[in-house]
Parts: structure tokens; C-alpha cells; sequence
């Protein structure tokens, strides 16, 4: 079969598979796949214009309100190496793609006792400004008036949940809170204000074990009193308190647990994983802005469920 040059002349049918298989693969290894198993002779450019044209369409597609108690709003950045025209020259620059991921707690089915999945989940993702993603999200949110919010403590997150839902549950995710003890541990470890790798195990397991005992007082006052005697030690520790104080109205993890409402963001840590970074962040790959939030919309279409939303579009405009 030969080559396309144009999408107005490929049939809704084949244009929807092409622009399935460049959502999953990179566009030479699809054009290599469908050559491989249909004898189909498409360029990898005429993949990436069609991508480019339905990716950037698939924004348009209805969203169906998300009802429900205990529906959660997962937000988190993550960056793709961008290529841009800057004085007559191309120029690489790292860019923050937002992701957010939507799901309801009757989406998320335990499997074992300790271990849960989530079955459906609404994904939407923004390579720009924090109004822009929320702007996206609101047809999707329009139904919430208390949506439950987990950040890694981005203070764009709080200010826009803040703006949208002032009743919402805001929760800084446990992992980055603990996260950033451990880290603060190893600098004082480093500059001697802890004598042993033991000490400073005990003492990270006393704060952990405070924390999830809705103790933030206790540990603030415990990081204050550690005798930081160096520059490097004092501003870790000044930093540390400063994230925590800044958060510390989202970190009352006992009370979260005893109303049902989880306390991390996995969820979202792993949907950059397989929404964005499987097909965006691979070796040597240089995206345009454009073609950047086109391959993310199509991501976020597939992983949402709503494939047969943009199958229909592209059969209308046939």
C-alpha cells in the first residue's frame, strides 16, 4: 500500500488506528509495526501530523462529572525535555508537564489487605500555567464541593484548590513529608550533629511515628532544638521547618486515617510513570510545546478510559 501524504485522505477508520498506535509508540517504531503486521507503507511523519491534529482536537471531548463522597484530586508535575526556537536557534529546555488524576473511593478495590488498585480514574495534563490546568479540570470537578487534595506541597496546588473548592480536604502527601525528614537526617548526619547512622535512625523513626500521630508540634519543636552549629546544617534545618510549618494544617495523618481518607499520592507519582514519562520521556526525545501537550492529551484520553469518545470524533469529521 502506498504512502500517505495528507490525514484528509485516510478513511476515519485508519486514521483513529494510526493515531492509537503513535500514542503508544514512538512514530518510527509504529510506522515500523503496522509495515511489520498490516503491510501498511505510513510514514512516521504522517503519525505525528495525525496525532498532532486529534491531540490537539481531543481537548474538546465532554467530560462526565465525577460524583460522590471521598473523590480525590491527585496533582503533580513532573519534566519533559522540550525543544524551542529561541534567536534563530533551536534551544532544549526542561518543562514541567501538571498531571492530575480523579477518581472516586468506590474506584479503588482492595485486593489483599494490603494492597489496593484503582479501577477508573480521570486523568488530565497541562504543559503550562496552573490556572490553565484547573481551568481543564473544572467540567470534570463541577459536581465537588469538598474534593480531597494530596500535593507534594507545591504552594500553585493549595492556592488554586483554595480559589476553586475553600471546603476541600487538603493533605500534603506523607511520602514528601517524610521524605524531606529523611533528607534533613542524612545533612545532620553529615555534619556531625548526629554521632552514629543508629542515632539518626532512632531519631527519624521517633519523628515518623510522631507524625503519623498527629504530633507536628512535637516535631517541630524536636527539629528546632538539634544543635546545628554549621551554615549548612542551620539552613536545612531552617528549610525543613519552614516546609512544615507551611503545611502544617495538611498533615494531621492519624485524623486522615481514622476518617478513611488516604494519606499518600502514590497514585499520581505512579501515573506520571505510565501516562507521560512511557511514551514522552524516552531516550533522545526533544518535543515541541505543541506536539508535547497533544501527545499528553492523548495519553490522558487513553488512560482515562475515553478512547471511544475520540473514535467518535474522528468519525464525525470524516
Amino acid at each position: 500500500m502506498g504512502q500517505y501524504d495528507s490525514a484528509f485522505g485516510i478513511s476515519a477508520y485508519l486514521q483513529e488506528k494510526l493515531v492509537y498506535v503513535g500514542q503508544k509508540e514512538v512514530y518510527e517504531e509504529a510506522s515500523a509495526t503496522l509495515e511489520h503486521l498490516l503491510d501498511l507503507d505510513v510514514c512516521a511523519k504522517q503519525i505525528e501530523r495525525l496525532c498532532h491534529h486529534w491531540g490537539a482536537r481531543c481537548e474538546q471531548i465532554e467530560a462526565d462529572p465525577v460524583e460522590g463522597d471521598h473523590t480525590y484530586l491527585m496533582v503533580d508535575g513532573s519534566m519533559i525535555l522540550t525543544r524551542e526556537h529561541d534567536e534563530d536557534r533551536d534551544a532544549l529546555k526542561w518543562r514541567e508537564m501538571k498531571l492530575t488524576r480523579v477518581f472516586s473511593e468506590r474506584n479503588r478495590l482492595e485486593l489483599t489487605e494490603n494492597r489496593r488498585c484503582i479501577v477508573k480514574s480521570d486523568y488530565v495534563a497541562h504543559l503550562g500555567k496552573s490556572e490553565e490546568l484547573f481551568e481543564k479540570l473544572a467540567p470534570l470537578l463541577s459536581e465537588l464541593e469538598r474534593p480531597i487534595v494530596l500535593g507534594d506541597g507545591a504552594q500553585w496546588i493549595w492556592n488554586q484548590v483554595r480559589a476553586r473548592w475553600p471546603d476541600a480536604v487538603e493533605i500534603l502527601d506523607f511520602y514528601h513529608a517524610s521524605e524531606n525528614l529523611h533528607h534533613f537526617a542524612n545533612e545532620m548526619l553529615a555534619c556531625s550533629v548526629f554521632g552514629s547512622e543508629q542515632e539518626k535512625h532512632m531519631w527519624v523513626h521517633e519523628q515518623i511515628e510522631a507524625l503519623l500521630d498527629d504530633k507536628i508540634l512535637q516535631v517541630l519543636k524536636c527539629i528546632a532544638s538539634l544543635d546545628c552549629r554549621c551554615e549548612r546544617s542551620r539552613e536545612a534545618q531552617r528549610k525543613l521547618l519552614s516546609y512544615y510549618e507551611s503545611n502544617w494544617g495538611r498533615m494531621y495523618y492519624r485524623t486522615y486515617r481514622r476518617r478513611g481518607y488516604m494519606i499518600g499520592s502514590g497514585p499520581i507519582e505512579s501515573a506520571h510513570r505510565h501516562v507521560i514519562q512511557r511514551r514522552m520521556k524516552l531516550a533522545g526525545q526533544r518535543w515541541s510545546v505543541y506536539g508535547a501537550q497533544c501527545m499528553a492529551n492523548l495519553r490522558a484520553v487513553y488512560a482515562s478510559g475515553k478512547w471511544n469518545g475520540l473514535t467518535q470524533m474522528i468519525r464525525k469529521a470524516a
